[in-house]
């Protein structure tokens, strides 16, 4: 679908407004993410007045680029962030006087994230996520779960909850001689820490199905100390065990969808004859980073559930709806469960549901 088209039809009433009348507006962001934001708005027939950014001036893309205080006091009607430290850019704003709008369009603008902020979309599905913020542990997972969700309302980047390290919640550590696995190790560097923190006793299974994060994950094995405590396994978690197509997202090796016309041809496993056929029957902590696959993930791991639940942390934001389904799913799956959630990034991405098990 073409951009164009896949903006418009964001049924999104800020962004509309936007769209319909941009006024004198900067984006945020001169790097890779402002120059996408900007041929995606290009496609849309709008052009920015000016680009902002901190630490250079000039022009990029024969448009001025300036610094935020000067944006602020040349009266910009709205500001448009394109960048991975959007909630950053937000703060400076609004600390230097800005009180109009701000957008963040990093990755609204992309087909794969913009259902996510389909208002109607989250209107419809207001008795669900009433009920997954209610079992949700602590205040801090509830202002972690509202601020997701205005987020989506709003596009505003300072909606969003200050973001903490990732994959690391105090509430469910990852504790000396533990067993972890590591689905989605993408390159290594969460298997790492985690090795470092399990000690010589504990060990780390980093599962990595596409051919270019594994080779990454197998170097950085390669150069580390600790790379004993690690065992790298080309594999996907899927509900059952067998062979899966991907399809790679253009040059982000780390997002990767399932279809059936895919370039690639993964391996996967079931969790459950995984843990059974490699660790023994025990595991202790899973992580689950699987690029929208995590619902098919549990589903692979229901003996598990059942029997041993482990400690998890779960991403719940690669579909619109997982960000209340699968805090639905968990508890249902272990009614003992205890969730809270982080926030790990200054956009869209990254909101992690962590589960505690009964009498952890």
């Amino acid at each position: 679908m073409a951009t164009r088209t896949m903006m418009r039809e964001v049924l999104n009433e800020r962004l509309a407004r936007f769209l319909a009348a941009p006024g004198r507006f900067g984006v945020f962001g001169t790097g890779a993410g402002g120059g996408a934001v900007a041929d995606a708005l290009a496609r849309e027939g709008i052009k920015p007045h000016l680009f902002i950014d901190s630490y250079r001036t000039g022009e990029f893309r024969g448009v001025p680029m300036i610094g935020p205080e000067e944006a602020v006091e040349i009266g910009l009607e709205a500001v448009v962030t394109a960048s991975m430290y959007a909630r950053e850019m937000t703060a400076q704003l609004r600390g230097d006087g800005f009180e109009g709008p701000v957008i963040d369009l990093t990755v609204a603008h992309q087909p794969r994230w913009s259902s996510h902020y389909d208002e109607p979309g989250i209107e419809e599905a207001a008795e669900a996520i009433a009920f997954a913020r209610s079992l949700l542990q602590d205040d801090g997972s509830r202002e972690v779960f509202d601020g997701a969700l205005a987020h989506r309302r709003s596009l505003d980047p300072g909606d969003l909850p200050p973001p903490t390290p990732p994959y690391r919640h105090p509430a469910v550590p990852v504790a000396d001689g533990e067993c972890i696995l590591d689905v989605g190790a993408f390159d290594g560097e969460t298997a790492l820490e985690y090795a470092e923190t399990v000690g010589p006793h504990g060990h780390v299974h980093a599962f990595e199905p596409a051919a270019e994060n594994l080779a990454a994950l197998e170097a950085a094995l390669a150069a580390h100390p600790l790379a004993a405590r690690v065992t790298a396994h080309p594999l996907g978690a899927w509900k059952t065990s067998g062979e899966l197509a991907i399809q790679t997202e253009g040059s982000v090796p780390s997002q990767f969808q399932v279809g059936r016309d895919g370039d690639q041809r993964i391996r996967v496993v079931a969790l459950d004859d995984f843990v059974r056929d490699v660790c023994g029957g025990r595991v202790d902590w899973i992580k689950l980073d699987v690029e929208g696959a995590e619902h098919e993930a549990l589903a692979g791991a229901r003996g598990l559930l059942a029997e041993r639940p482990p400690k998890l942390a779960v991403c719940i934001y690669h579909r619109p709806h997982d960000l209340w389904e699968l805090p639905i799913l968990l508890k249902e799956a272990v009614p003992g469960y205890r969730l809270h959630l982080g926030h790990h990034s200054q956009n869209l991405y990254d909101t992690v549901c962590y589960a505690l098990p009964p009498g952890a």
